[in-house]
Formats: C-alpha cells, sequence, structure tokens
C-alpha cells in the first residue's frame, strides 16, 4: 500500500481526483444559475407576449362587437370572449400599472356598451368608443414598458452568470496549470532522462549512462533499461560475428555464380564486385571501395544489351535497394544473339523465297490464264454445236467446272498480287449507281438458281459520279454478293448502299445482308483471315477457296476503306464496307426528273418486302411521283378502294410477282374484273429472268414487266411507256444518267475531202492474238456471222494487215511477242492521225483487265474491252455495238460526201 502511494499512477488519480471535485461544484453552481436566468428570460419573453397578444385579441373582439351592434346581431359570446381575453391578460402582466389599465378598460367597454345597446346617439357612441381605443393604446404601451425592464433585469442576471463563471473558469485553469506544474517535477523528469538514455542507446551508445532507479514505476523502468542495454550488447556482438560469415559465404557465391555482380553505395563508391567484372570490361580499374565513374554507371541501364569487343553481349540488369545502394548484373547473351542472327537470316531467306513465290505466280497470270482461256471458249463453242442430251450435258459440266476453276485461279492470281505487293489501284471517274446495279443484275441468275430474292438499294443522298478502281471495287462488291447468295437458301440477299457528300468525298457505306445460315461467334474473327472457312471440315457442305473475304479485305484496305462483319447463327450475316472516295466534278450525273410527264401520277407498290417497298418509294419520291405501298394483295385492295372514293383514283399498279397467301398475279386478275380497277395499268416487278423477254403468257396481261433487281433506269423507261410518254427522251435520259464514267470519246468527223466512203459486201475484222486455241475459239465463234475475220499472230503482223486493209474494226489482245496490243494500238492512231483515216473502234481482248492498265489502255487509244474467256454472246454484243457506230459513221461521212 505504501509503495502504492509512490506511483504515478497515485498521483495521476490525486490531481484529477481534486480537478474532479472542483469541476463538480462549478457545475452545480452552473446548473442553478441557468436555471434562474432561464426562469427570468422565460418571465420577461413569454409573460408580457402572451399579456400583450391577449389585449390586443380583446381590442380586435371590441370592433367585431361594434360591427355586430351596427348590423343587428347578438354579441353576447363575442362578449364573453372580450372579458375572458382581458382576464388573461391581467394574469399575465407584470406591473400593477398594467392591471390598473386592464380594469379601466374593462370598466369603459361596459359604458361604452350600455350606451350603444341603448341606442344613443352616434357622437356619444363614438367618442366612449374612441375613450376605448385610446385606453387600448395605452394598456399597449405600459406593456411595452414593462417587457423592456423585465430584459433589462434578464440582461443583468445574464451578465451576473457570465462573470462568476469567467471567475470560476480562470481559477480552474490556474489549478490545473498549478497541478500539472507539480506532476512535470515528480514524474516528466524522471522520464525525460530515461527517454534521453533510450535515444542514444537506439543511436548505439550501450554505454549511455542511466540513474540509479528510484522508487515507483520509472525506477523499474530505469533498472529495465539498463538490463536492455546488456542484452542489446550482447545481440549485437553474436549478429556482427554472424554478418562476416554470411559476407564471405556470399562473396565465395558471387565469385562462383557465372554473371558479372557489382554493388555501388549511394555515394558513388564501389562497395563490392567479383572478378567477373574485370574480364568483362578489362579497360576500366574498379577499385573496391573506391569511386566509381558516374557516366559508366548511368550507361548501365537495365534491360540494355552491350556488345563486347570480339563479338560478345551482355545483358544489363540494374536494381536499386531501400539503402539507396545501386546493384548492376551482367549476363552473358552472346549463344542468344547468335542464334538471333541465325533465326532473322533464316527468316529473311524465308521472306526472301515467299516473295519469289509470289512473283512467280504473280508473272505467271497471263500463261496461267490463256489456256484455260482457250479450253473454256472452244467448250462454249462445242456447246452451240448440236449434241445429244447426253453430250449437252457433258459440255454443260465441263463449262461449269471450268468456270469455277477459272475462278480459283483468279482468286489465287490476285492473292498472290497482293501478297507481293504488285497490286496497284487506279483511280477513274465512274459510275458508282450502274456499279452497283450491274453486280446486283450479274448475281441475279445465281439468286433466281437458289429460289431467293436479290435486292438493291442506292439511298438517294449517295453522289452517283465519284473516282477510284472501279473494277476492284466491282470485284469486292462481287466477293460478298456471291459469298450471300452461296450461304442463303431462302429469304433474300440485300446489297445495300447508304452515304453522304462531304466537301468533295463521298463517305460510303455498303452493306450485303443476307437471311443466311449465319456464322458463329468464334468463326467470325477469321473470315477475313487467307484460306480460312467457318467451316473448314472435309465434309462441309459449300465449296471455296476461302480466299474471297481476304482478298476483299485486302482491296477495301488499299482503298483506305474498312470492312467488318456482324452475324448470328440462323438469322444471317452482314458485311460492312466503309469508304471515301473522292466526287468526280466533272461528271454530269443527273437524277430522273418526272417533269410533265409524271405530273400528279398516282402510283401503287405493292411488295410482301419491306426493302422492296423502301427501294421502290426511294425511286418515286425522287421522280417526284405520289406513292403509295402496300404489304399484301388484300392491303393493296383497301388503298385501291379508298383512292377510288376519295376522287384521287390509283392510276399505275407496280406488283410484285411471288407474294404468300396471294400472288401478284391472282391479285391481278382479280382486280381486273372489276369495273372500278380494270383499266389501271400494271407492271410486274419480278424474280423471273426476263432477259429473254417477259413470258408469253403474261403479254396481255401486264403493261410491262421487270425484272428484280429494280434498277432505276429501268423501272422509269417502263413507267414512261406505260404512261404514254415519249420513249426516246426517257430512254436518252436514263443513258445519261446510268452511262459508264469512262467512255472512249466518239470519233472526229473527217473534213469532207479526206473521207473515203469503202463499200464492202462483210464487215472486216482483225484480229491480233498469239495463241492459236483462242484464235480457233474466236473464228469458230464469228464463223456463223456476217464478218470476215483477218488473224495476226503479233501486233506487227497485224499493223501490216492494218495498213494492207483497213479493217471495220480492231480486236486485239494485250500480251503479245513481238510487239504487244498497246503499241499496236498507239501505232494504229498515229497512222489514222498522219493520213487522215477514219477512226478504227479498238477492243481490247484480255484475261484479266488489271487496274494499272486502265490508264494505259485509254492513252493507246482503245475505245473498249472484252474479258476473258471469251463468251460468245459477249463478242457478238460488242460486234454489234460497234458495227451500229462504224454505220452510223458511214451514213454521216456519205451525207458529208453529197454535199
Amino acid at each position: 500500500m505504501r509503495r502504492w502511494f509512490h506511483s504515478i499512477a497515485a498521483r495521476i488519480f490525486l490531481a484529477l481526483g481534486v480537478l474532479s471535485l472542483i469541476l463538480l461544484g462549478y457545475g452545480a453552481w452552473s446548473v442553478r444559475a441557468v436555471g434562474e436566468a432561464g426562469e427570468i428570460v422565460r418571465e420577461t419573453y413569454d409573460r408580457p407576449f402572451q399579456a400583450l397578444n391577449y389585449t390586443l385579441k380583446a381590442n380586435a373582439n371590441f370592433n367585431q362587437i361594434r360591427v355586430k351592434l351596427r348590423d343587428g346581431d347578438p354579441i353576447d359570446e363575442l362578449r364573453e370572449i372580450f372579458h375572458e381575453d382581458l382576464d388573461v391578460a391581467e394574469a399575465r402582466v407584470l406591473s400593477n400599472a398594467a392591471k390598473l389599465q386592464i380594469e379601466k378598460a374593462r370598466a369603459e367597454f361596459e359604458a361604452w356598451l350600455d350606451v350603444a345597446g341603448e341606442g344613443a346617439t352616434g357622437d356619444i357612441e363614438r367618442e366612449r368608443a374612441a375613450a376605448l381605443t385610446t385606453r387600448f393604446d395605452l394598456l399597449t404601451e405600459t406593456m411595452t414598458l414593462d417587457s423592456f425592464r423585465e430584459r433589462q433585469r434578464a440582461l443583468e442576471a445574464v451578465n451576473t452568470s457570465r462573470s462568476l463563471a469567467t471567475t470560476a473558469i480562470t481559477c480552474a485553469m490556474l489549478l490545473a496549470i498549478l497541478m500539472s506544474v507539480a506532476m512535470s517535477r515528480q514524474i516528466a523528469r524522471p522520464l525525460k532522462i530515461a527517454a534521453d538514455a533510450a535515444h542514444r542507446v537506439a543511436e548505439g551508445d550501450f554505454k549511455a549512462w542511466l540513474p540509479e532507479g528510484g522508487k515507483g514505476e520509472i525506477g523499474d523502468l530505469l533498472r529495465s533499461m539498463k538490463s536492455m542495454q546488456a542484452s542489446i550488447s550482447a545481440m549485437i556482438a553474436r549478429e556482427e560475428e554472424r554478418s562476416r560469415s554470411a559476407e564471405v559465404r556470399m562473396a565465395d557465391a558471387f565469385e562462383s555464380a557465372g554473371p558479372a555482380i557489382m554493388i555501388v553505395g549511394g555515394d558513388g563508391g564501389i562497395i563490392y564486385k567479383n572478378s567477373r567484372v574485370s574480364s568483362l570490361f578489362p579497360e576500366e580499374d574498379f577499385d573496391t571501395g573506391g569511386p566509381l565513374d558516374p557516366a559508366f554507371l548511368e550507361a548501365q541501364r537495365d534491360g540494355e544489351e552491350i556488345e563486347l569487343g570480339e563479338g560478345g553481349w551482355v545483358s544489363s540488369s540494374r536494381s536499386e535497394t531501400r539503402d539507396g545502394e545501386t546493384i548492376v548484373i551482367w549476363t552473358d547473351i552472346t549463344a542468344i544473339k547468335n542464334r538471333e542472327v541465325a533465326l532473322r537470316d533464316a527468316s529473311e531467306k524465308a521472306q526472301a523465297a515467299a516473295v519469289a513465290k509470289s512473283n512467280f505466280v504473280a508473272n505467271m497470270s497471263h500463261e496461267i490464264r490463256t489456256p484455260m482461256n482457250g479450253v473454256l471458249g472452244l467448250t462454249e463453242v462445242l456447246q452451240s454445236t448440236e449434241l445429244t442430251d447426253g453430250q449437252s450435258e457433258l459440255v454443260s459440266l465441263i463449262l461449269s467446272s471450268g468456270t469455277n476453276l477459272m475462278s480459283v485461279i483468279n482468286a489465287i492470281l490476285d492473292f498472290s498480287k497482293l501478297d507481293a505487293g504488285k497490286m496497284k489501284l487506279a483511280s477513274e471517274p465512274f459510275n458508282l449507281r450502274q456499279t452497283v446495279t450491274e453486280v446486283g443484275a450479274m448475281m441475279q441468275a445465281s439468286a433466281r438458281q437458289k429460289g431467293i430474292e436479290l435486292i438493291v438499294r442506292y439511298a438517294p443522298s449517295v453522289p452517283e459520279g465519284v473516282e477510284g478502281d472501279e473494277a476492284r471495287l466491282r470485284q469486292v462488291l462481287g466477293n460478298l454478293c456471291g459469298n450471300a447468295v452461296k450461304f442463303t437458301s431462302e429469304g433474300h440477299v440485300l446489297l445495300n448502299v447508304e452515304g453522304v457528300r462531304i466537301g468533295d468525298h463521298a463517305h460510303l457505306t455498303v452493306e450485303v445482308r443476307d437471311t443466311g445460315i449465319g456464322i458463329s461467334p468464334e468463326d467470325l474473327p477469321r473470315m477475313f483471315h487467307k484460306f480460312e472457312q467457318a467451316d473448314d471440315s472435309k465434309s462441309r457442305s459449300f465449296e471455296g477457296t476461302g480466299l474471297g473475304l481476304a482478298i476483299s479485305k485486302e482491296l477495301v484496305d488499299l482503298m483506305g476503306g474498312d470492312i467488318s462483319a456482324t452475324s448470328e447463327v440462323g438469322e444471317g450475316s452482314c458485311f460492312t464496307i466503309k469508304l471515301k472516295l473522292p466526287v468526280n466534278k466533272n461528271a454530269e450525273l443527273r437524277k430522273h426528273q418526272s417533269g410533265p410527264q409524271f405530273d400528279n401520277l398516282r402510283v401503287l407498290a405493292v411488295d410482301d418486302n419491306p426493302v422492296n417497298r423502301l427501294v421502290v418509294s426511294e425511286f418515286l419520291k425522287s421522280w417526284e411521283i405520289e406513292c403509295h405501298l402496300a404489304s399484301s394483295g388484300k392491303e393493296a385492295e383497301e388503298h385501291l378502294s379508298a383512292a377510288h372514293d376519295s376522287g384521287e383514283p390509283i392510276e399505275l399498279i407496280l406488283m410484285d410477282f411471288h407474294m404468300p397467301q396471294e400472288s401478284g398475279d391472282e391479285f391481278t386478275g382479280r382486280i381486273q374484273k372489276d369495273p372500278r380497277f380494270a383499266a389501271i395499268p400494271v407492271i410486274m416487278l419480278s424474280s423471273v429472268d426476263t432477259t429473254m423477254g417477259p413470258p408469253e403468257d403474261y403479254l396481255g396481261t401486264y403493261a410491262d414487266w421487270v425484272s428484280k433487281p429494280i434498277g432505276a433506269s429501268r423501272l422509269f423507261n417502263a413507267m414512261m411507256k406505260v404512261t404514254g410518254s415519249d420513249k426516246a427522251p426517257a430512254e436518252r435520259e436514263a443513258e445519261k444518267e446510268f452511262a459508264p464514267a469512262w467512255v472512249a470519246p466518239p470519233p472526229e468527223t473527217p473534213k469532207a475531202e479526206q473521207i473515203e466512203v469503202q463499200h464492202q459486201e462483210e464487215f472486216h475484222i482483225l484480229l491480233a492474238e498469239d495463241n492459236a486455241v483462242n484464235q480457233m475459239v474466236i473464228k469458230t465463234m464469228l464463223a456463223t456471222e456476217e464478218v470476215s475475220l483477218t488473224i495476226a499472230e503479233n501486233g506487227a503482223v497485224a499493223l501490216e494487215l492494218y495498213q494492207a486493209r483497213r479493217p471495220d474494226i480492231f480486236l486485239t489482245d494485250l500480251s503479245m511477242p513481238v510487239m504487244d496490243g498497246l503499241t499496236a494500238a498507239r501505232e494504229v492512231r498515229r497512222l489514222e492521225e498522219e493520213n487522215g483515216w477514219p477512226r478504227v473502234p479498238i477492243i481490247a481482248a484480255t484475261a484479266h483487265v488489271l487496274n494499272t492498265d486502265r490508264a494505259l489502255v485509254r492513252e493507246a487509244g482503245i475505245d473498249d474491252f472484252i474479258p476473258k474467256p471469251i463468251k460468245k454472246n459477249a463478242l457478238i454484243e460488242m460486234i454489234a455495238k460497234w458495227k451500229s457506230a462504224v454505220d452510223a459513221e458511214e451514213r454521216s461521212d456519205t451525207s458529208l460526201t453529197k454535199t
């Protein structure tokens, strides 16, 4: 117990006890003072306020009583309330003067009431009422003065409490300070001595002086610290011995390790290095304990590969420790670098071999295609001869297989050119709408064979005249549409072109969307990889090289565009091309204008496919035609009836042939039996092949027949014909809009004195072709035509034959020995210019019209081209086209000569 009185706890307990008693007394006094002040405040603010409030209420009741007496109403209730309010006010007032005023107000009220109740004259009543009002004013002033006096009393009480509180707090603070000083002398000073000693021990002074321990906890602390000093000194001695042993072992390990190791202190001095360091850097002077060149240390960056003398290589690894030391490790990577060099050499050789392979395949284009063109040409000629059914089937299979093989060869050759970096894009003006329309027409036969619908939409906002590589864009669109048709068994394929003109560029979005089998999410990312398809199994259902999409992506990338795909299995796929092409500023591409021919024409378009309805409606709106749309025969009949009843009947119907529930043919037959609609002309829109004209069974039923995909030009001309307008001008306008962007300029009309009219019995064609098979193919194709054919094996021979007898058409191959087709064409144009001869149409026949050849073809004076393998129908149509031009020129020349 006696020891406890000397403890720190006892001293603190005593000090806190005294301070607590003082605070307790001050708190009790504060509670009482606050209660008194609160009572004063309540009396000051509560009672005068309530007394004044009830006085004002009594005054207001007095005024209401006057009004009721004047109106003859009873006042007993108000009179009673008046006295009750005065009673409450009298109970709340603090001064006798105020109570006296209340009594006088009560007496004056009764006196006034006696006069007012007895019907006294108005002046007396008003005088007594005024006196009572004055009394209430005096009463209010008296209560206000009372309130002011009470507020002063409350303030005095509060000030007194504040002064006493300030005095008490000051005394408590002084007492606390005195107790703190006393405790610091008894407690803090010994603790300060112990803390200083502990600090010196922490700094390594394990012999620091400590005072002898006294009584209580401080004495115990000092004795414990002395014991700790002894224990720490012994422990440090043991650890120093262990550290020396560890350093020796670490040095041995570093010496035996492969890498070179150096440790540099924060001051730049070398703390440690193994012998490997000196062997790697013999020119450097490294002394342990000596300074290290800062530039050398700075050059040793982490991960840096350093080449040493005699072909050696090291990799430096640098790290910083928490003590500010730097550890640098150099690892020998000479063997790794030698392997990298060997791998790089092997890779370069492999790339060179790949480039050589690609160059070989790309340069073999002509040699590979030429025999295939001959095979396909001869097969087509054979197909046109008299064959048995079995022979005809075999020839068709040969032609189909050969065509497929040619497509594969073309894909491989295109890919080889892309892989070899030889693919160059042209930049020529062309009509984008025409290109898209022709791609749709080209794919229509394949879609028709599969029983699906091919839809082409060209948004009205898309510019038509653009500049770019038309052939390669056509190839990309053909690949995408061909894939869509191949993988779609039912539904439709949509080729949709949207975009706007921004400045001098057309920003295009081309979508090829189908309702086919779709592509799984795991297969979609690799659709544009080379030689890959969604189904790579041997039992796959769809054939193909897997190059079409890869080539399309490469071409779109070369055009500066982007191609992407989205798909859902079982729902279909959508391939999207984003492209920016320059707008052809010089192109005169005009929209069809309805003009007076279509003035106020009302047209009903019926189609179950919403995309087809959108395409037709955009055409009609661009021609300023009132358009009504229906998705079925029933809906169309409702439109017809409503329009007829309104007095503005439908004047033309555009009818889809294939529709569910009721076909277009059935609906047409039904409405033509209705007298209201029998006279309305119907243009049938159908996917049925109408290249040879519409089916004979329908010639009397429909006003005209337009094949899908619907082209603006064909639909416009059909509507012009059906509505009775002049057909020729419409056709000319359509030709202007949908003409190719590059057509050879028409021949200049020679002067009259230069004209020589030659009357020949047959149309003469000069053919320049080095391949005997191709010569036979073309000769056989033209055998049944009324033309004469002269064959030259190269351009030089053709030039001699041309000068001996000028032909009506010069048909030439481009790639030939001795003199190629381009050189021959230039020479022909030179001879024409020098001798004043009429311009002969020159047609180039080539296996694959490269885009880089287009500028050369135009510069050489070639008017047109026909692709190989040459199709008989295409050749005959080409000759007929230019034969008509030659005949027209001869008629013009004859008329000039006569004049």
